[in-house]
């Protein structure tokens, strides 16, 4: 059995913000946000992934993919609240809600994609998304859209979408913090064979305003 403490996943000091302006909307980063992040992906392999939404018997997660959530309350670093403060305000949202909390992604497919994954919003929310995948490094990351064509039943029961117009790529730039409104279209960009047989790791956060 491996054990983790709180220091496992402290956040660095003297985080430095940058900004991008991608068809108007505003994006910020935090690069190198946790000191040591391989120890956080050590937590991550280290931990049970249990699935997403496991309750609806019609959901394809399992079967066709693996889409799971782990979230940790005891050792979250108290020091997000002040770099979340910071990244809204770039944003123009200074006054956001947040309970604290780390909730890790842990995705990965069985065959190659068929298209799109599931374009959505996220409303009255700015998403932010730590990149976890060290092999990943500059690789896609999140997608954009302007729009897209999707009939489908939902994320979890038929995710891929043929016709999207993707307006831009986040890259997975590994152990980086990415801050956008939950308004934008967005979704996880899978490539080829990236995360068949290979997890798909991310850090979410969402604060509502």
């Amino acid at each position: 059995m491996k054990f983790f403490t709180g220091e496992d996943f402290k956040l660095n000091n003297n985080i430095t913000f940058t900004t991008e302006n991608i068809n108007g909307r505003l994006v910020v980063y935090a690069d190198n946000i946790y000191e040591n992040p391989d120890r956080v992906v050590d937590y991550i392999d280290s931990c049970p992934i249990i699935t997403h939404k496991p309750q609806d018997p019609r959901s394809a997660n399992g079967r066709d993919f693996y889409d799971g959530r782990q979230a940790i309350i005891e050792a979250y670093d108290a020091k997000w609240f002040d770099i979340h403060k910071e990244a809204c305000m770039l944003l123009g949202h200074p006054t956001t809600h947040f309970t604290g909390g780390c909730m890790f992604n842990m995705t990965m497919l069985k065959s190659l994609p068929e298209g799109h994954w599931f374009p959505h919003t996220d409303p009255n929310c700015i998403n932010a998304i730590v990149y976890l995948n060290k092999t990943n490094n500059y690789g896609p990351g999140t997608s954009f859209y302007n729009s897209f064509d999707y009939h489908g039943g939902g994320e979890h029961y038929d995710p891929w979408c043929d016709t999207a117009d993707e307006s831009h790529c986040i890259l997975d730039r590994y152990n980086c913090a990415v801050f956008f409104n939950g308004d934008i279209y967005h979704s996880m960009r899978l490539v080829g064979d990236t995360f068949i047989g290979r997890p798909r790791y991310s850090e979410i956060h969402f604060l509502n305003y």
